[in-house]
């Protein structure tokens, strides 16, 4: 995977605001872990979130 060898520098993620009751986790849970900062939060009107983190 791209992430394990450091070849990603951030990650954006566009969240939506839906309750579901599962769902395919967005990293695999044998993956190797690693910290996510924080960078920026937009807020749109519709009630989304783009959020933007860089690895630690």
């Amino acid at each position: 995977m791209v992430i394990e060898r450091n070849l990603v520098d951030e990650v954006r993620l566009i969240r939506y605001p839906v309750l579901l009751g599962g769902g395919t986790p967005l990293f695999p849970a044998n993956g190797t872990q690693r910290a996510l900062l924080p960078i920026d939060t937009l807020t749109f009107d519709s009630g989304a979130t783009l959020e933007r983190y860089r690895f630690g």
